[in-house]
């Protein structure tokens, strides 16, 4: 991993991007931590749109390295996802959750699955790649295998693999990244502290995760972004967080 494949994901400083001045102070304290990257989160076309926020992130000196989308538009309307998200500038598509989709469901997994596996060729039609963010849910098993085996062995989709939540679900980050090696394009960087006998967010570094191992398997499972997220600060400033987060990476993980 090199210091610019280290992105932030705007979900972690969503508290502060409810404007267009709002958002172009955020991007600018993100460039100043050190960040040469973010993956975009949660702007409204309101706050800015798709090339007003390209531009802010060119003034402030910040590649996208990848764009969420809403879940509907990319199931929906797939190449319009991809169109904006071209504008951009970034390669990525992300699915960010399955919606209203029942998970438990088994009927409406392969319906799932298959709708995005359209997507994805839609998408990569556009010169793009459609990459599935996990949660925790996805690692329950289904008829014998867990939901994430069941998209890489029936689409096309790429990863956008989170740590925490991977953990959270029972799996080793480190063996379930070599595990699904070359399908892993971004990799969610998320630590993970105990607090009592629940599990909280927490600063790379701050947390129980075992990043020396990590970040080698994702080196050498070919994931191309690392992207730095905290979706709960517990009272702290969220840029106060990231910086921690970031420097730990630097000082610690980059080549």
């Amino acid at each position: 991993m090199h210091i610019n494949q280290v992105s932030a994901i705007l979900y972690t400083v969503r508290d502060f991007i409810h404007s267009r001045d709002e958002l172009s102070n955020t991007l600018g304290k993100l460039s100043e931590i050190g960040f040469q990257a973010v993956e975009l989160c949660g702007i409204s076309d309101e706050v800015a749109t798709p090339a007003e926020v390209a531009e802010l992130c060119r003034e402030n000196n910040l590649t996208i390295s990848s764009a969420h989308e809403n879940w509907d538009l990319i199931q929906e309307e797939p190449q319009a996802a991809a169109k904006r998200v071209k504008t951009y500038g970034c390669d990525f598509v992300c699915y960010p959750w399955p919606g209203s989709v029942e998970i438990t469901d088994a009927a409406a997994i392969a319906e799932l699955i298959t709708s995005l596996g359209k997507s994805a060729e839609a998408i990569k039609s556009e010169g793009l790649q459609l990459c599935y963010h996990n949660h925790a849910v996805e690692f329950m098993k289904h008829e014998g295998a867990i939901l994430m085996d069941k998209v890489i062995e029936q689409s096309d989709l790429q990863l956008e693999l989170d740590t925490y939540w991977t953990q959270l679900g029972g799996c080793n980050p480190a063996k379930a990244i070599t595990k699904w090696s070359g399908r892993i394009s971004i990799l969610h960087m998320k630590d993970m502290v105990a607090y009592g006998n629940d599990a909280r967010f927490s600063e790379i570094g701050k947390g129980n995760l075992d990043w020396k191992e990590i970040i080698p398997a994702a080196d050498a499972a070919g994931v191309k972004w690392f992207v730095i997220e905290q979706d709960q600060t517990w009272g702290r400033d969220p840029f106060e967080s990231l910086a921690d987060s970031f420097a730990y990476v630097k000082d610690n993980l980059v080549s």
